[in-house]
């Protein structure tokens, strides 16, 4: 790391007395390690003049032991929790029970769901034979990804091409009819 401006050699090179510039301070935070950037980034001056390179570094070394310190408590609270989850697995009955239970957890109620009583009937919208091709294309691509699949019933829904900007055709579903029917 750099304490000084190499452009003026008669400013002082002993971080003690370096104040830390806020373009010192952002080559800083991009120099550190992913862990410290945060903290880095974070850290603000409390008054008007700015830092000195050891006051800073001073800051950081007190953000580290703050956070070694929480994440070794955090790290024995898990060992712990670890180690109660492995007593109570040792002490606990065998699957049959737990998967007993999980399929009456998992017992569906069937629910009666209302079926249309009356079907929307609507001719697919005119197109022009040259306007088909890419359609048909488009169709026949979609059917052999899986993605659509042909179908008689009653209730599909008519497709609209609308051409893109580039020139391609998007084909949409078109719920007029259906909208018109809408209570």
């Amino acid at each position: 790391m750099v304490y000084y401006d190499p452009d003026n050699p008669q400013l002082p090179t002993d971080p003690n007395e370096v104040q830390c510039t806020r373009p010192m301070w952002r080559k800083f935070v991009r120099s550190a390690p992913s862990s410290y950037a945060n903290s880095l980034a974070v850290i603000d001056w409390k008054s008007e003049e700015a830092p000195t390179v050891d006051e800073v570094a001073g800051r950081l070394r007190q953000y580290e032991e703050s956070l070694s310190s929480s994440l070794v408590s955090a790290v024995e609270k898990l060992s712990q929790d670890v180690g109660q989850l492995k007593e109570d697995i040792s002490c606990s009955p065998p699957v049959q029970t737990h998967i007993a239970a999980v399929r009456r957890l998992l017992r569906v109620e069937e629910q009666q769901v209302p079926i249309a009583t009356t079907t929307v009937h609507q001719q697919q919208y005119c197109t022009t034979r040259d306007s088909l091709v890419p359609i048909h294309k488009l169709i026949r691509q979609l059917e052999g990804q899986g993605v659509i699949s042909r179908t008689c019933s009653s209730f599909n829904s008519p497709i609209w091409p609308v051409r893109k900007s580039n020139g391609e055709c998007r084909l949409t579903v078109g719920y007029r009819g259906l909208k018109s029917h809408r209570p």
